[in-house]
């Protein structure tokens, strides 16, 4: 079920991020947003395959794969199953239908110029015939944050890039991956 208003909240040089996930039976869904005052960002979600459970490391002595016949108590699902853990940058509001769904994710900044406080935009996502309009608060908070003092770590596989990508460990082109990581 598509919510009718979303709140979010962001220092003013923040930035706010909202998942969306809706069926389609069309061949691509769209979003409209209403955002004056505000830069956005809008990504495909790539659902990734989750092939086996991990271990917690210590309950199996070390070992980071189990069997795949058993889920343990601390996993929140038996794999194997997807998540959308990548992002593909869309350059128009149309998003790509997959399996009967739409997955995006859209990034919202006030710009420069936008003020603290309380701000209303509109959200429209269209899947086929079907239109749902929603409200987004969003808040601007009179503070800044030293964007110098964080930094990104962007954990992965270098083995599943390998196989991914058909790229080897070592060579220019895994390189080339890796700094697109």
């Amino acid at each position: 079920t598509l919510p009718e208003s979303l709140r979010v909240v962001s220092a003013r040089n923040g930035k706010a991020g909202i998942q969306i996930l809706f069926s389609c039976d069309a061949p691509m869904g769209s979003v409209r947003l209403g955002a004056d005052g505000f830069d956005t960002q809008l990504f495909e979600m790539i659902a990734v395959p989750v092939e086996y459970n991990t271990g917690n490391g210590v309950d199996q002595g070390g070992a980071m794969v189990i069997l795949p016949d058993s889920c343990p108590d601390y996993a929140v699902r038996k794999a194997p199953f997807d998540v959308y853990d990548c992002l593909r940058p869309l350059s128009g509001c149309k998003i790509p239908a997959k399996g009967g769904r739409c997955s995006a994710y859209l990034t919202l900044a006030p710009t420069a110029d936008t003020p603290a406080g309380n701000h209303v935009l509109t959200l429209e996502l269209t899947a086929g015939s079907e239109t749902h309009v929603c409200r987004i608060e969003y808040a601007v908070y009179p503070v800044e944050f030293d964007e110098d003092l964080f930094e990104t770590t962007n954990w992965f596989s270098v083995r599943a890039m390998e196989q991914v990508h058909g790229v080897k460990i070592g060579t220019p082109e895994f390189d080339d991956v890796v700094r697109a990581y």
